[in-house]
Protein backbone atom coordinates (compact mmCIF):
# COMPACT_ATOMS: atom_id res chain seq x y z
CA UNK A 1 0.00 0.00 0.00
CA UNK A 2 1.35 3.39 -0.96
CA UNK A 3 1.25 6.31 1.41
CA UNK A 4 0.05 9.50 -0.30
CA UNK A 5 2.47 12.39 -0.44
CA UNK A 6 1.17 15.25 1.69
CA UNK A 7 2.38 18.82 1.70
CA UNK A 8 2.11 20.30 5.17
CA UNK A 9 2.49 23.98 5.78
CA UNK A 10 2.18 26.27 8.73
CA UNK A 11 1.61 29.98 8.26
CA UNK A 12 0.75 32.58 10.84
CA UNK A 13 -2.59 34.27 10.13
CA UNK A 14 -3.60 37.08 12.45
CA UNK A 15 -7.02 38.37 13.46
CA UNK A 16 -8.62 35.07 14.56
CA UNK A 17 -8.60 32.84 11.45
CA UNK A 18 -11.68 30.63 11.28
CA UNK A 19 -13.17 29.53 7.95
CA UNK A 20 -11.11 27.82 5.24
CA UNK A 21 -11.96 26.80 1.69
CA UNK A 22 -9.90 26.14 -1.42
CA UNK A 23 -10.39 27.24 -5.01
CA UNK A 24 -8.34 26.50 -8.12
CA UNK A 25 -5.75 29.17 -7.44
CA UNK A 26 -6.27 30.33 -3.87
CA UNK A 27 -6.77 29.16 -0.31
CA UNK A 28 -9.41 31.37 1.35
CA UNK A 29 -9.23 32.15 5.07
CA UNK A 30 -11.80 34.16 7.01
CA UNK A 31 -10.76 36.34 9.94
CA UNK A 32 -13.47 36.82 12.54
CA UNK A 33 -11.70 39.57 14.50
CA UNK A 34 -11.34 41.85 11.47
CA UNK A 35 -14.35 40.67 9.42
CA UNK A 36 -12.18 39.97 6.38
CA UNK A 37 -11.62 37.10 4.00
CA UNK A 38 -8.21 36.70 2.38
CA UNK A 39 -7.22 34.68 -0.68
CA UNK A 40 -3.72 33.20 -0.43
CA UNK A 41 -1.74 31.90 -3.40
CA UNK A 42 0.09 28.73 -2.32
CA UNK A 43 1.71 27.92 -5.69
CA UNK A 44 5.25 28.77 -4.57
CA UNK A 45 4.97 26.86 -1.30
CA UNK A 46 4.94 30.14 0.62
CA UNK A 47 1.49 31.71 1.14
CA UNK A 48 1.14 35.07 -0.64
CA UNK A 49 -1.76 37.39 0.22
CA UNK A 50 -3.41 38.03 -3.18
CA UNK A 51 -6.88 39.43 -2.49
CA UNK A 52 -8.89 40.72 0.50
CA UNK A 53 -12.58 41.43 0.97
CA UNK A 54 -14.42 42.98 3.91
CA UNK A 55 -17.16 40.62 5.07
CA UNK A 56 -20.29 40.23 7.09
CA UNK A 57 -19.85 40.24 10.86
CA UNK A 58 -18.06 37.16 12.23
CA UNK A 59 -17.33 35.26 8.98
CA UNK A 60 -17.31 31.69 10.28
CA UNK A 61 -18.02 29.55 7.22
CA UNK A 62 -16.80 29.74 3.63
CA UNK A 63 -17.86 27.95 0.45
CA UNK A 64 -16.54 28.39 -3.09
CA UNK A 65 -18.32 27.60 -6.36
CA UNK A 66 -15.62 26.75 -8.93
CA UNK A 67 -17.97 27.04 -11.91
CA UNK A 68 -18.91 30.66 -11.24
CA UNK A 69 -15.92 31.78 -9.16
CA UNK A 70 -18.29 32.82 -6.39
CA UNK A 71 -17.22 32.89 -2.75
CA UNK A 72 -19.92 32.54 -0.09
CA UNK A 73 -19.25 33.90 3.40
CA UNK A 74 -21.61 32.88 6.22
CA UNK A 75 -21.90 34.96 9.38
CA UNK A 76 -21.73 33.19 12.72
CA UNK A 77 -23.62 36.02 14.41
CA UNK A 78 -26.74 35.92 12.25
CA UNK A 79 -25.70 38.78 9.96
CA UNK A 80 -26.48 36.73 6.85
CA UNK A 81 -24.64 35.31 3.87
CA UNK A 82 -22.35 37.44 1.73
CA UNK A 83 -21.96 36.54 -1.95
CA UNK A 84 -18.71 37.65 -3.61
CA UNK A 85 -18.94 37.04 -7.36
CA UNK A 86 -15.71 36.54 -9.34
CA UNK A 87 -13.85 36.50 -6.01
CA UNK A 88 -10.50 35.54 -7.49
CA UNK A 89 -10.80 38.21 -10.18
CA UNK A 90 -11.81 35.76 -12.91
CA UNK A 91 -14.97 36.81 -14.80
Amino acid sequence: MRTPLMLRQAYSVRQAPNGLVGSRGLAWVSQTASNMVIGYDLSTGIPVDKVRYPTVQQPNLLAFDQASGTLYVVSGSGAGVQVIEHAAGIP
